[in-house]
């Protein structure tokens, strides 16, 4: 990672540093930790969330898989226990709509810069002010320990050596930010498929610990009787079914079952009350089957398909989309599905502060990086959807200004002990 000495780093020394981390190699078990000031880990979420949505905001979080050396077990015991504390958007409008377009499009997409952790770390925030996160513990070979040279991100080699031509002090941001994310997963994704393809695919990409193939939006114990194939990112805003386009990447296309996927329809995400009759207008809720952590898993989702085809022409793309805007994230859901746009933006954002990164995200980010697709950043490391929007309208959802880590948007995860 590039070191940059500037003014910005003296400021982030004065919040909570918080640590996003990944899988590593074979034989290493996941250990990710990071924790805050006490009166920062108290803060609510924006956009109305409840205090007592936030307090189980995880508990009902993938607890089937065991993550080591990317390995599912089968007996459904978790190596890990998760507990997400609440974490703030900035303020957001939900009546702000923003345009599709290639690169200064004032509508969102996300970008998530990729690392992991090594095996055992952990890292504490001091109540002080000025001081900034240490990580301790032992690890195993192929640990990195935190450094300036990764803005005090804690990444494994592996991980490192991915995403080394990022940037992450906080001084490259926005537009330019996902673009340097768009480069390393566009050189580095090196597999091309079918849609049909898929079915074979997602089979060993999403099993499920009791057997078969585990169902999107499902609680992590269960497993699909019937399945078919979610865009994630739906067909007709822009992802199509062409080899090449977002369509066929399996990091966006989820199995589900098939009264589920009917169920979503192309509507974009928001939460939606329960006993809500789910329109264009309303959005559609991931966590309306019970499981809520799907939210942050699908926020994420959608975060790296704005990301790895970023500035895109979606002319040829097929399936159900017509048009060629590229992919974009928006603040309103009722913009057309010609526009290419999802959303709602600051829900996504909300959503992935709330909702810790699931072993069931990183078994299958590490699994489908291994076939030669590109890393989902966001799963690394979910900080560094921040680096690029924020849920404030007049802003146009794109940061225009220095990353700087504070509470409001630093995910305080705590994920396994």
């Amino acid at each position: 990672m590039k070191l940059k000495r500037t003014p910005i780093l003296l400021v982030i020394s004065l919040f909570a540093l918080a640590s996003c981390v990944s899988n590593q190699s074979s034989s290493s078990s996941i250990d990710i930790s990071s924790s805050f000031d006490s009166s920062q880990s108290s803060s609510s979420l924006a956009e109305g969330s409840s205090s007592s949505n936030e307090s189980s905001s995880s508990s009902n979080q993938d607890s089937s898989y065991s993550n080591s050396g990317s390995s599912l077990d089968s007996s459904g015991s978790s190596s890990s226990s998760s507990s997400s504390s609440s974490s703030s958007s900035s303020s957001s409008s939900s009546s702000s709509s923003s345009s599709s377009s290639s690169s200064s499009s004032s509508s969102s997409s996300s970008s998530s810069s990729s690392s992991s952790s090594s095996s055992s770390a952990s890292s504490s925030s001091s109540s002080s002010s000025s001081s900034s996160a240490s990580s301790s513990g032992s690890s195993s070979s192929n640990s990195g320990s935190s450094s300036n040279n990764d803005g005090g991100y804690k990444l494994s080699e592996e991980a490192r050596q991915y995403w080394s031509s990022v940037n992450l002090d906080g001084t490259i941001y926005g537009s330019s930010f996902r673009e340097s994310l768009y480069k390393v997963m566009n050189s580095k994704s090196t597999a091309t498929n079918s849609y049909k393809a898929l079915n074979k695919i997602l089979a060993k990409s999403d099993p499920s610990p009791n057997g078969g193939v585990h169902p999107f939006y499902r609680a992590p114990n269960e497993k699909s009787s019937g399945w078919n194939k979610e865009h994630v990112w739906p067909n007709s805003r822009g992802a199509g079914e062409r080899s090449g386009y977002a369509g066929t990447d399996p990091q966006v296309i989820r199995p589900t079952n098939t009264s589920d996927n009917s169920s979503r329809s192309n509507y974009m995400y928001n939460e939606v009350p329960a006993g809500t009759k789910v329109t264009a207008s309303t959005g559609w809720d991931p966590a309306s089957f019970g499981y809520e952590a799907a939210r942050g898993e699908s926020a994420r989702i959608i975060f790296y398909a704005a990301t790895r085809y970023y500035g895109e022409s979606t002319a040829s793309a097929g399936g159900s989309s017509h048009g060629s805007n590229p992919l974009e994230l928006t603040e309103n859901i009722k913009e057309s599905s010609s526009e290419h746009t999802m959303g709602k933006l600051s829900r996504l954002l909300e959503w992935n502060a709330k909702y810790p990164v699931s072993s069931s995200e990183i078994y299958r980010n590490d699994y489908l990086a291994k076939e030669g697709y590109a890393r989902n950043p966001f799963i690394d490391c979910p900080d560094l959807a921040n680096f690029i929007w924020t849920a404030d309208s007049a802003l146009g959802g794109i940061k225009s200004n220095n990353y700087m880590r504070t509470v409001a948007y630093a995910p305080n995860y705590n994920l396994y002990s």
